[in-house]
């Protein structure tokens, strides 16, 4: 029998598919903070592994309720601008690399809307032919929404900027008739 002819442009994978898979953590921060997910490689490569970084808005709106996304190989100690198209962007993770961080600032806003939450996911190559990414949420918490319980009545903590409407009543007076 004749061999079947392979694509070119979509070989299949080889049956002990040894190649890195990468996973994403959830992170959550008050509005006006950064929201810090940790990428980790897992198997080693000794070639650089690129990883594609997906982000969706949930019931918080990318790019209204979030700033300019960026990533770290250093964990953290310098930062580059992704340039996410599409929603999308890569990270080449280099050879013996093991993971990598992704930064997505939060908007300060003024309005009282509880808590926001994105999606966040990961894939290597080995993951993109299997359709099996890694997917988080990001969670963006109004610092005018209650505080996670439990909560010390007598010392409660202060949210930075408390989004909650207020309201207030002036003593007044008048005359009868």
């Amino acid at each position: 029998p004749l061999p079947t002819p392979v694509d070119p442009n979509n070989p299949p994978a080889p049956v002990n598919d040894a190649r890195p898979t990468a996973s994403i953590n959830t992170a959550s921060r008050y509005e006006g903070g950064d929201n810090i997910h940790t990428v980790t490689i897992t198997g080693d490569s000794n070639s650089i592994t690129p990883v594609t970084v997906t982000l969706t808005s949930g019931t918080a709106t990318l790019g209204t309720d979030t700033g300019l996304v960026e990533y770290s190989l250093d964990g953290g100690a310098t930062w580059t601008a992704a340039n996410v198209s599409s929603g999308s962007f890569t990270v080449d993770v280099p050879a013996h690399g093991t993971g990598f961080l992704v930064k997505v600032p939060t908007t300060q806003d003024t309005v009282l809307e509880g808590p926001e939450t994105y999606s966040i996911s990961v894939a290597t190559p080995k993951q993109t032919a299997d359709a099996t990414p890694s997917t988080a949420t990001g969670t963006i918490v109004d610092n005018g929404s209650p505080l996670p319980t439990p909560v010390d009545p007598n010392n409660p903590p202060a949210p930075v900027n408390d989004d909650r409407p207020s309201a207030s009543i002036n003593n007044a007076s008048q005359y009868e008739g």
